[in-house]
């Protein structure tokens, strides 16, 4: 049993930046930035937006276009379901924890423990707590669009979209909503690139971005953008001791082959490259998405469906979006032109 694309909307980079992390280690990467849309009529309010990342606010935008596009009214609004993949919760580390460092090597506080961790409370910004909660975005979505039905807030890695995405999928079929909003944002960074490259290990050419997406799913039919008709995942533990990456698509794809399959998981030119590889041994069209956004985390598969559901024609009537998270987890959605 399938479930349906009603609608959708996304926010992508528009610009990008080459950041250096450390001139001694020589470790630098490229940022994909975002351009806000300030005099949008669904911007943030002025009071709100000082306790927001950047990708939150283009969220709040997002969904709410897409809100106006499919044009639920506020009583089904109101019934919705919201589920929210969210990437790194610290859009600039160094504005966090510049003070820190000074505190440590301070030798007044080597032998006095309570000294010294009031003094990193006192170093730590007072909306510290407010600005990183983990679950904030889909609060603030919630509040904005008016979905205050059954919500919840997934992992930080690209695997947590995946599972947002399998929770609709059995929601709907359960009949437990009629509407599920699904959304991934995706906060690049410098604590971003220190998480994700000290698991993976860096290499040269990394690149990131801050992105995001939203998805409307329903079991109707009736003028849906396409049809979601496989989510399957491997059941791969982490080994947090290893960064051995091992592909196993092949064992994700359904018998019957898709027109085309859209992978993401990389975060350097030479990953993507090993994964081109691998993929095309299998598929006959292989696409990415890495040379034009980097790696877009927890957006990567939201964003490689809205992208997919743009190439769906005669010719190209099944599509397979790959990905795999930091940690190796693997997981596949198959779209079907309707």
């Amino acid at each position: 049993m399938a479930i349906y694309v009603k609608g959708y909307s996304s926010y992508l980079p528009e610009s990008f930046e080459e950041e250096l992390m450390s001139a001694v280690e020589k470790t630098k990467y490229t940022l994909g930035q975002l351009e806000l849309d300030k005099d949008s009529e669904f911007f943030p309010q002025r009071s709100d937006q000082k306790i927001m990342r950047n990708d939150t606010k283009a969220s709040i935008v997002a969904i709410q276009e897409l809100i106006q596009e499919v044009g639920l009214s506020k009583q089904e609004l109101s019934a919705a379901s919201l589920f929210v993949s969210n990437g790194a919760f610290v859009e600039s580390a160094e504005k966090y924890f510049k003070k820190i460092p000074t505190i440590f090597s301070d030798p007044s506080n080597e032998s006095n423990s309570e000294k010294k961790n009031y003094e990193i409370y006192r170093s730590s910004p007072p909306l510290v707590a407010l600005e990183t909660l983990h679950n904030s975005m889909m609060s603030f979505i919630g509040q904005y669009a008016g979905i205050n039905n059954h919500n919840f807030t997934f992992g930080n890695t690209s695997i947590s979209t995946f599972y947002a995405v399998q929770e609709a999928n059995l929601s709907l079929k359960k009949g437990i909503a009629e509407n599920i909003f699904v959304s991934a944002s995706n906060c690049a960074g410098s604590y971003s690139f220190l998480s994700n490259s000290a698991t993976l290990g860096y290499k040269e050419n990394w690149k990131e971005s801050n992105a995001g997406g939203h998805l409307l799913l329903t079991n109707d039919s009736k003028n849906a953008k396409c049809a979601i008709t496989d989510v399957n995942s491997n059941k791969k533990v982490p080994r947090l001791n290893s960064r051995l990456i091992e592909r196993n698509w092949l064992d994700l794809f359904p018998e019957v082959k898709s027109d085309l399959l859209i992978h993401s998981g990389a975060y350097d030119s030479e990953t993507t490259l090993s994964d081109q590889k691998y993929c095309e041994l299998h598929h006959d069209k292989v696409i990415t998405l890495f040379n034009e956004f980097g790696n877009m985390g927890t957006s990567n598969i939201l964003v490689g469906i809205i992208h997919a559901i743009g190439l769906l024609s005669d010719t190209i009537q099944i599509i397979d979006i790959a990905d795999r998270d930091v940690y190796g987890r693997e997981s596949l959605i198959r779209i079907e032109r309707c």
